[in-house]
């Protein structure tokens, strides 16, 4: 179980999947969401790789106005099922899919996207990215957030400023869509 950090779920306790997921450290959740403060309130979230589905909770507690939960174990939407009738959050869309076959049959662009990957899983971390841009997944002003183990594993993106952090063994990349960039 992993708590809420802030907004109107606050201290509430969320279910963690039993399988490989990690799921991301409060203060880690913690500073993310303090770097986005002011650019949550009714925007429309992906969290890809969802697992628990802890940064679409979060994000919505804080006010984003709806968000979509993918990820493609039967396991993880299982508990993302019971953590959305835990929390009664009508604005959470629960998808069983790829990550990448859901990327490329999306066409609504979001204001935040969560990109949480098992670690191990170069793939996603070349090519979801690059997609969600040339996609125009992100809308203008956006925020792509990807989290890793490894530095090297996080994105640079044309058209994009970014913005670094490191908190121990995770990294995480703040990649804001910026028109004049």
């Amino acid at each position: 179980m992993i708590k809420i950090i802030g907004g109107k779920y606050r201290s509430r306790l969320i279910e963690v999947p039993p399988e490989v997921t990690v799921p991301t450290k409060s203060r880690v959740r913690e500073a993310i969401f303090s770097a986005l403060s002011g650019h949550i309130e009714g925007e429309r979230v992906l969290d890809l790789f969802a697992g628990s589905g802890a940064y679409a909770f979060e994000a919505l507690s804080r006010g984003a106005g709806e968000a979509d939960l993918v990820d493609c174990s039967p396991s993880a939407i299982a508990v993302i099922k019971r953590n959305k009738a835990t929390l009664k959050e009508e604005k959470a869309n629960i998808v069983y899919d790829d990550a990448f076959r859901f990327i490329e049959e999306k066409h609504d662009p979001y204001g935040l996207i969560f990109l949480d990957p098992p670690y191990k899983d170069l793939r996603a971390y070349r090519e979801i990215p690059a997609s969600i841009m040339a996609k125009g997944l992100l809308k203008e002003e956006g925020c792509l957030i990807v989290e890793s183990e490894n530095p090297d594993f996080l994105p640079h993106l044309e058209g994009c400023r970014e913005k670094t952090y490191n908190y121990g063994r995770t990294f995480v990349r703040l990649l804001w869509r910026n028109p004049c960039a």
